[in-house]
């Protein structure tokens, strides 16, 4: 019988994926799991696995081109006994579909009823119409930890099933502890937004500031131009900073720090770390720094509700970490930083900056960041104006490491020194707000020891 594979919801606010390239052909006898397609979403690339055992009848899309959620990526012959759908399915596909024609855009997802008892792979039990709604990271975390996700309840828009309600559902089932979700490859894009099936998602809207945008002069007027279609990656940032700019009211405090301790202590280290296989930068110690810092002025930590008119104050520290890449630059989080070690931090960071470079990290891992860390450092500059992540507040930005001839007890001294760079949003915090979390985040920063105190 044939069986069609639509482009999942793969996350909240998405309406359409980037076929960047198939791993299969028409033809081809695929198992259930085996990697269909790699798609580009947002801030992620994702990789479909197949729902599905059987053969390829029609691959409906090609390679560049853009999908819509809920479009019919793939047309499949499957055997009528034991095969279970992984995604909303529907009935065969009609004349128009199997001849290659385009799905309308007003087509709509098909929900599940395959009569199949409930398995611990995010399928719905036998007889339920509701389909549930999952990314595929979602799902692919409950199957490695043998949840059944018909038993998870979703928090998100219509009942959506997101990563953290399955690793909620897994902590409640351990006695509390919360589990770390594996590495995964296989990416996608879950909350930094899904698509739907209409045309491509508009642009965020800015605030009206009562003048009309004009439109662009034709430049070709001047001389030879070339017009490159922007990745989907890069109209997600674009959208993210015009966001950035035009809501908070951004204001830069600057200072230095002088890390020459914290520098010989990092030399110390260096070793045992990298027997254990971590390379230990600077990084990590300014995560904890930062950390500290935030306990001791939580506004920092916070987001501001401007329809309620409210603060919403966070109580967990999950930093973001701004890595360039070649797709643009991308933010993964760290979460929980409070509770983890220099050299936990150093690894995790590692690891996600790698995957980040290669284009393998999830919508999940860019998600619920409460503050963020930018660094030029490696790359030169010492000032700059770091641009908020909203909807955070505040944004670090680190310059390159000096060294400077100082007086130290009436001697001369060479010392390095670290230029600091505090982006916050003035509607939330004042100047001198930001004047006394620096000064704070210097001082730990400059006597390393005291960290041990606070973080």
């Amino acid at each position: 019988m044939l069986r069609e594979f639509i482009l999942p919801d793969l996350g909240e606010g998405l309406h359409e994926a980037t076929l960047v390239s198939w791993k299969v052909k028409e033809g081809d006898i695929v198992q259930a799991d085996q990697p269909l397609a790699e798609v580009e979403t947002d801030k992620a690339t994702a990789e479909l696995p197949s729902p599905f055992s059987g053969r390829i009848v029609k691959l409906h899309f090609r390679a560049g081109e853009r999908v819509p959620v809920g479009a019919v990526l793939v047309t499949f012959d499957v055997a009528e006994a034991g095969m279970a759908a992984a995604t909303p399915a529907g009935p065969a596909p009609t004349a128009a579909q199997a001849s290659g024609t385009k799905p309308s855009p007003s087509a709509t997802p098909r929900t599940v009823a395959a009569a199949t008892p409930s398995r611990p792979d995010g399928q719905r039990a036998a007889g339920e119409a509701r389909p549930i709604l999952a990314a595929p990271i979602t799902r692919k975390i409950a199957r490695e930890h043998g949840i059944d996700l018909a038993e998870v309840p979703g928090t998100g828009p219509g009942g959506r099933i997101t990563t953290e309600d399955v690793l909620a559902y897994i902590a409640a089932r351990q006695g509390g502890r919360r589990p770390v979700a594996a590495p995964v490859q296989e990416t996608a894009v879950e909350a930094t937004p899904p698509t739907a099936v209409a045309a491509a998602p508009a642009a965020v809207a800015p605030p009206a500031t009562g003048v009309a945008r004009p439109p662009l002069p034709d430049f070709a007027h001047w001389g030879p131009v070339e017009r490159q279609p922007a990745s989907a990656i890069r109209m997600r940032i674009a959208e993210r900073m015009t966001l950035a700019s035009l809501l908070p009211a951004t204001v830069t405090h600057a200072d230095e720090a002088d890390i020459t301790l914290l520098e010989q202590a990092r030399a110390q280290a260096k070793t045992l770390a990298e027997s254990q296989g971590v390379r230990l930068t600077l990084l990590p110690y300014v995560v904890k720094a930062v950390v500290a810092a935030l306990k001791r002025w939580p506004l920092f930590n916070a987001s501001y509700d401007e329809q309620r008119h409210e603060i919403i104050v966070k109580k967990y520290y999950h930093i973001g970490i701004a890595v360039d890449t070649p797709q643009g630059l991308l933010v993964p989080v760290v979460r929980d930083a409070d509770r983890k070690t220099v050299l936990q931090l150093a690894q995790e960071m590692a690891h996600l900056a790698e995957r980040a470079r290669q284009g393998k990290l999830s919508a999940e891992e860019m998600r619920g960041g409460s503050f963020t860390i930018t660094n030029i450092g490696s790359l030169g500059g010492t000032f700059f104006t770091p641009i908020i992540n909203w909807p955070e507040v505040a944004i670090l930005g680190l310059g390159r490491i000096q060294e400077r001839w100082t007086l130290a007890a009436d001697k001369p001294a060479l010392r390095k020194v670290l230029p600091l760079c505090l982006s916050f949003d003035h509607r939330l915090l004042d100047g001198a707000d930001a004047a006394r979390f620096v000064n704070d985040l210097r001082q730990f920063l400059e006597n390393p020891a005291t960290l041990l105190l606070f973080s």
